[in-house]
């Protein structure tokens, strides 16, 4: 059974959107909960020819460690490729559903 992925950047905006945070904000806060394993990732392999992405290989899951040491979703690699990144959809809903209740918690205590 294939388990639902999103864009990095498409989660990102969640972020954005449910937390109130800004774009920068919310795609750093992503990659750190990618790097707690929190949520997990996978990044495919591309190059741009002629203004368009072509694909130079397969998913492949991002270890936590990864994230501690390069931003995944921005790097280029020694060989010219950079990387589509997807994170796991059931993982990161489970995560901003917690931020949120966090958030309202912290609401409630500050009025």
């Amino acid at each position: 059974m294939d388990e639902p992925w999103l864009s990095f950047y498409f989660a990102a905006q969640e972020i954005e959107e449910r937390l109130g945070l800004s774009r920068g904000a919310a795609q750093a806060q992503l990659r750190q909960v990618c790097a707690t394993g929190e949520v997990r990732s996978k990044k495919q392999p591309y190059t741009m020819v002629i203004f368009q992405p072509k694909v130079e290989g397969p998913w492949e899951q991002i270890t936590p460690g990864e994230w501690r040491l390069e931003e995944i979703d921005l790097m280029i690699d020694g060989a010219g490729r950079a990387y589509f990144v997807d994170v796991s959809e059931r993982d990161f809903l489970f995560w901003l559903k917690q931020q949120s209740i966090s958030q309202g918690q912290k609401k409630r205590e500050a009025s």
